[in-house]
């Protein structure tokens, strides 16, 4: 199973216009440790930062246990655009540029008080938009044998997932 540490970084960008500008970004790190986290993180930021000069400002492990996305960007496409078309959400947006943390919460039916027990459990997902990405988690989930509710979705601040190169073969991510 994989562990997933949240990592902000802060170094110099140049911008659209040409101007270098300090930005803090968060990213999403698989890895066995904060010092793996840390080195990943450096190899990464090293390929973008223009002076060469970056900070790693926090690392702290996420509560993501998972990570999906829609690798063909139907769901997105689909449901963006027909609520488009429809005028349900005039914003919405069917590019998939933006990462939601979802938050699923398992049910299940504990036999000896007879309540309903919930598990929750964390998802990071691709999507174009907040409905785009709760379209995306129902799909992932479709055909589970146990109960679920989709509790809550969440616009994130993580601007890219680094997944090591042996996994990325395998990866949903």
């Amino acid at each position: 199973m994989a562990e997933y540490f949240e990592v902000g970084v802060r170094y110099d960008r140049t911008n659209e216009k040409g101007i270098q500008v300090k930005v803090t970004e968060q990213y999403l790190v698989d890895a066995i440790s904060f010092t793996e986290a840390e080195a990943r993180i450096t190899a990464e930021v090293a390929q973008y930062s223009t002076s060469g000069d970056f900070k790693v400002m926090t690392i702290k492990r996420s509560q993501i246990s998972e990570i999906t996305i829609d690798k063909y960007g139907l769901a997105s496409q689909v449901s963006a655009d027909a609520k488009k078309l429809t005028g349900e959400n005039k914003h919405a947006n069917s590019d998939v540029d933006r990462f939601y943390k979802v938050k699923v919460n398992w049910i299940d039916l504990d036999e000896k008080t007879l309540k309903e027990k919930r598990t929750p459990q964390h998802y990071l997902v691709a999507a174009g938009s907040l409905d785009a990405a709760h379209d995306v988690i129902r799909q992932y989930l479709h055909g589970s044998l146990r109960d679920y509710d989709v509790a809550t979705v969440d616009e994130s601040k993580i601007v890219d997932v680094i997944i090591p190169a042996s996994k990325d073969n395998g990866k949903d991510a």
